[in-house]
């Protein structure tokens, strides 16, 4: 009888592992660059992490080597790439990767002289290669690694190449919908790009462009408006972010949760199972997280600036760049494993 309730209890914690869906609570990075708040991040396949900071004159991009692997309590090793100078109240907003680590960065200016637009060659050598500034830039968005897709103030979207960060010869530019649009995000399956939005007296956060792709940029046009109507900002002018990412493994938009004064009070990051396309499209929320998971926390996150995603050994994990009561920080979160043999990956 002993046997069978093991073999039973086998049984039972196989299918709670294949079971779990929901990301949990990984790890923090301690520490995080101080004095500044973080905004966009970006998760590498081997575990390495880069984040930009918000809100200064003064705003840098940080590398930090195996956040993965150092952010359960040990201290991780991290390096200041870069430092930008952006008026005050502004700062660096998003960052992403190519598939040879290397790095592009944009900080929203008032204009488009005091913008930034740059991409690094990847670590070690974090050797900055160009510098495009011609128009002020809200987030970015690699559409593979020759073009970069820039979301312009306030309703474009402009497709630059990534050799030198000029205007690509594919399109000039597509538009449509509300203004303040901030961050991108692809979606590899079916071309669609996802526009973060806030502002403009909606409480709406994402705009939906389809129809076209990398060899067909100028293809695209506004399919949806003012989707996800309550995770934004109902202001005029909204915040400066409205992160939005996409997991093209599982098919899902990773979308933050901005707090709303008017409105609500909750902070933290919404994940959508995505169906269909285009104006067809539809959102289904599939988890919400809110940093109060984290060991010794008593409430939610009170500002969110970037998510990203990666497979990491195999398993998913996403960074939360976030701001809980005094402290900065950068949350790593994990799906379990589905099988006892991948416990040990991560």
């Amino acid at each position: 009888m002993k046997k069978v309730w093991i073999a039973l209890l086998m049984v039972m914690c196989f299918v709670g592992l294949a079971a779990a869906q929901d990301y949990l609570y990984y790890g923090t990075l301690m520490p995080i660059d101080g004095g500044e708040s973080p905004a966009g991040v970006a998760l590498k396949s081997d575990g390495d992490l880069y984040y930009v900071t918000f809100n200064a004159a003064s705003s840098d991009l940080v590398y930090v080597q195996d956040a993965v692997g150092c952010c359960q309590g040990d201290p991780c090793t991290s390096s200041v790439v870069s430092t930008e100078t952006l008026p005050t109240g502004r700062g660096l907003n998003d960052v992403d990767l190519d598939s040879a680590g290397n790095i592009y960065i944009n900080g929203t200016g008032s204009s488009g002289a005091d913008t930034v637009l740059k991409k690094f060659s990847a670590a070690p050598a974090h050797t900055e290669v160009w510098s495009a500034t011609d128009e002020r830039i809200n987030g970015i968005e690699l559409m593979n690694d020759d073009i970069l897709a820039v979301s312009v103030a306030w309703n474009k979207i402009k497709f630059k190449s990534t050799s030198d960060g000029v205007t690509s010869s594919t399109s000039s530019e597509v538009s449509g919908g509300s203004n303040y649009q901030r961050s991108i995000a692809l979606n590899p399956g079916n071309n669609d790009l996802y526009v973060g939005k806030n502002g403009a007296n909606s409480l709406a956060a994402l705009k939906v462009f389809s129809g076209g792709s990398v060899d067909n940029a100028s293809g695209y046009s506004l399919a949806l408006d003012n989707q996800l109507a309550t995770l934004g900002v109902n202001s005029l002018y909204g915040v400066a972010t409205q992160p939005v990412y996409f997991d093209g493994n599982n098919g899902q938009l990773i979308a933050v949760d901005k707090r709303d004064e008017l409105n609500d009070a909750y902070q933290g990051v919404r994940i959508y199972n995505v169906s269909g396309t285009g104006g067809s499209s539809v959102f289904t929320e599939a988890q919400y997280i809110d940093g109060s998971t984290a060991p010794g926390r008593t409430s939610q996150y009170y500002s969110v600036g970037g998510v990203a995603y990666a497979e990491i050994g195999g398993l998913d994990f996403i960074a939360i760049a976030a701001t809980y009561g005094p402290d900065y920080v950068i949350d790593i979160f994990r799906r379990p494993p589905t099988s006892v043999d991948d416990w040990h990956l991560y």
